[in-house]
């Protein structure tokens, strides 16, 4: 099976997920936000959306978001996920997309039956930390992913991951 498609498709929406991060005011409260048929989140403010997905910001600058990256047939992608190259492709296409992205070790696991891929990060030159989820359900692949200054504990990336929900 070629690869290539599949992560051409994934590099292209992480290259978006990235590049849409803004600082902004928060909106007070978190809210309810149903991504899809599958699967909700609660976000902390209003949604604003942006190209494939949303983001929501709190007041102190942790930036949150929510992506269906790519949906193709559900067995391509079983095929793909479990290739070799599979995290490593995710992982590279995560680090290429930002300047100065340095992401460590992606870590699988599952959640709720589904495949889980995780990874923390770090971007010295714009003072930031990052985190970021990848759920595949069916033939979806989605990307939550939360950034915050380098000031903040990296585990407030929880607050919001913890609220992810099956539909």
């Amino acid at each position: 099976m070629n690869l290539c498609p599949i992560l051409t498709k994934i590099l292209l929406g992480l290259t978006l997920i990235v590049t849409t991060f803004t600082f902004a005011q928060a909106q007070t409260g978190w809210v309810d936000y149903k991504i899809d048929d599958k699967l909700s989140v609660k976000l902390p403010g209003q949604p604003e959306i942006t190209g494939k997905g949303v983001t929501a910001h709190t007041k102190d600058s942790l930036s949150c978001f929510v992506y269906k990256i790519v949906e193709i047939d559900s067995s391509a992608l079983a095929k793909a996920i479990s290739s070799p190259g599979f995290l490593d492709g995710l992982k590279g296409a995560m680090a290429s997309s930002q300047t100065g992205l340095s992401l460590g070790e992606m870590k699988a696991a599952k959640w709720n039956g589904y495949n889980r891929y995780s990874v923390d990060g770090t971007n010295p030159s714009m003072k930031l930390k990052a985190s970021f989820v990848f759920l595949i359900v069916g033939g979806r692949i989605y990307a939550l992913g939360a950034m915050m200054p380098e000031s903040h504990d990296i585990n407030e990336k929880n607050i919001f991951f913890n609220t992810l929900k099956l539909n």
